[in-house]
């Protein structure tokens, strides 16, 4: 290597080196301007993260917890001590654990037999379903139909028109079996009712 090349060298070395210095320098010189607000977001990440961490261990503890106070409220639906705690700590299950006593024909717990007490929408519209076919209520199964989300729709219709059948009602009883589909898993069902009907009608 010539001196020339050597003196060249060092030069490079010597603009890599105040680069980089250059570079620390604003480097330095950003986070003494920003000191502040950086430590302020480390902080908020610090605390974001370890919240994040506590509330997910809280949440898998509850978890658990609640699926054993449904699993012993399942074997002793009447202790009402397992149906509080399981209030407090899981709100879907207790609602599902009234459910299930709202269907228990030999519940003595008082305090649960009004169907509004069930907060979520479907058990509650199955328990109105369930209410309106023991006392044949056309109008309450007319309004449940209306319901295009009702989980029990074709059923409950085919119910309705069986009721109205019952009641010699066979026009009626026929008009509403139009609202069934041929889709539908009722479809053998109605198809009876039909053929019932046009016996009578005829």
């Amino acid at each position: 290597m010539s001196f020339k090349e050597n003196i060249n060298f060092i030069k490079e070395q010597i603009i890599t080196n105040d680069t980089f210095m250059e570079k620390f320098i604003q480097i330095e010189k950003f986070y003494i301007k920003n000191k502040k607000i950086l430590m302020l977001i480390i902080l908020i990440l610090t605390v974001t993260i370890t919240s994040l961490l506590i509330n997910n261990y809280i949440n898998n503890n509850n978890i658990e917890k609640s699926n054993t106070l449904f699993n012993k409220f399942l074997n002793d639906n009447n202790n009402k001590t397992i149906l509080s705690e399981l209030k407090n700590k899981s709100y879907p299950l207790y609602q599902i654990a009234k459910y299930i006593k709202l269907k228990d024909n030999n519940s003595k717990d008082n305090s649960l037999q009004d169907n509004s007490s069930v907060d979520i929408k479907f058990l509650n519209e199955i328990l109105d379903y369930k209410k309106a076919i023991k006392e044949q209520n056309i109008k309450e199964l007319t309004k449940l139909s209306l319901n295009s989300d009702f989980l029990l729709k074709d059923l409950l219709i085919f119910n309705k028109a069986l009721i109205l059948a019952k009641n010699k009602q066979y026009y009626k009883s026929q008009s509403t079996l139009k609202l069934i589909s041929s889709q539908s898993q009722v479809n053998e069902f109605k198809l009876l009712l039909k053929h019932y009907l046009i016996n009578k009608i005829d």
